[in-house]
C-alpha cells in the first residue's frame, strides 16, 4: 500500500516516513534510510520522525562496523594462513579463494 502510495504521490511524507519504519522494523536499515531522508527533508517537525531517523542511522552505522570489523578479523585470518600456501603452487587460487570467501577455509587448503 506504502508503494502504491509513493507511486501515485512521491512526496507523500506519510507514505516515505512510513515506508522507511517498515524497513526498520524489519532490520533492513539501508532501505530505510532514504525514505527517512525524504521524509525528513519535507517535514523535519514530523515528531515522531527525527527519533526513527537517527535510530535507523546508528544501527546502519552498527551494521557496518560489523561488516568492517568481520572483513578484518577474515583478511587476518587469511594471511595467518597465508604461509601453508606459499611453498604451494596452488597460492594464487588458494589467496583468491580465501578473498572470496571470507571466513571459510579455501578449498585447496584440504587438498594439502
Amino acid at each position: 500500500m506504502l508503494l502504491l502510495a509513493l507511486s501515485l504521490d512521491k512526496n507523500d511524507t506519510g507514505a516515505l516516513a512510513n515506508l522507511g519504519a517498515v524497513y526498520s522494523q524489519q532490520g533492513k536499515y539501508a532501505q530505510s534510510l532514504p525514505y527517512y531522508r525524504q521524509a525528513f527533508l519535507q517535514d523535519p517537525r514530523w515528531k515522531s520522525l527525527a527519533p526513527n531517523y537517527s535510530q535507523a542511522l546508528v544501527a546502519r552505522a552498527a551494521e557496518e562496523r560489523r561488516a568492517g570489523s568481520a572483513a578484518r578479523t577474515s583478511r587476518k585470518r587469511c594471511a595467518a594462513r597465508a604461509p601453508s600456501f606459499a611453498a604451494s603452487s596452488r597460492w594464487a587460487s588458494a589467496s583468491t579463494a580465501c578473498a572470496a570467501s571470507p571466513g571459510q577455509p579455501p578449498a585447496t587448503q584440504a587438498s594439502q
